[in-house]
């Protein structure tokens, strides 16, 4: 672990740097266009940029790198819910930005989840397995969203989990949480998609994006992804 702690550069920090600018960006831009801007909001825009941290401590932890394209996709999901959906309050002024999110959320759940389990050295996996790891591991992560939303909101009086505005539309709170949960599993479906996609492209698509990393197969010279293999 020293050794990789040795090893890190300042291109593994690019993107929280980046993340730290539109923190800042965000924070300017509330503080022009509202009377008074709500603390709390800036602390999650602020506190959100944090998380590409965990980008650098999974190659000091694992030893590996994550797929430059996972980590931006993480990124603009983060800055599509916290600054653009929370603190600017798009959530509000567009219907469909939360489902939207919820449906981003499971997309780049299902991502990681390949991503991480692509790189496993020597581990064949049938990619039904990996897809069906992904909607757990989605729908897993948009549960505890869900419980954290409510103690947030229990804490804080908040209304992070839009019960107030569910009720002034007529519309059941319960169904609102049940739709973010199957919007998630829609993202998982879209990710699926992404992924039938790359098999047409015979592994082209993803080693491109450097989701995956190219091999040569017994036999020819296709490209293919490590650790996942053919239905």
């Amino acid at each position: 672990m020293k050794e990789r702690l040795k090893n890190l550069d300042i291109k593994q920090f690019i993107l929280f740097f980046v993340m730290l600018g539109v923190a800042a960006i965000t924070a300017a831009l509330l503080f022009a266009f509202n009377d008074g801007v709500k603390f709390i909001y800036l602390l999650g825009v602020f506190a959100t940029s944090l998380i590409p941290l965990l980008f650098p401590l999974y190659y000091v932890l694992f030893g590996k790198k994550l797929p430059l394209f996972v980590c931006a996709a993480v990124c603009v999901h983060i800055v599509c819910a916290a600054n653009a959906g929370t603190a600017m309050r798009v959530y509000d002024r567009v219907m469909w930005w939360d489902l939207f999110c919820h449906g981003f959320f499971g997309f780049n759940a299902a991502l990681i989840v390949f991503a991480v389990m692509a790189d496993c050295e020597g581990i064949k996996i049938n990619p039904v397995f990996v897809m069906l790891i992904a909607l757990s591991v989605a729908l897993a992560l948009g549960v505890f969203w869900e419980i954290a939303e409510y103690l947030f909101d229990r804490l804080l009086g908040s209304d992070a989990q839009r019960v107030a505005e569910s009720v002034a539309l007529g519309k059941s709170p319960l169904a609102d949480t049940m739709e973010d949960l199957m919007i998630t599993v829609a993202g998982v479906a879209v990710f699926v998609l992404f992924f039938i996609a790359d098999k047409l492209s015979r592994g082209r698509m993803f080693v491109r994006l450097d989701i995956l990393k190219p091999r040569e197969s017994a036999g020819n010279n296709e490209t293919q992804g490590n650790g996942i293999r053919d239905i």
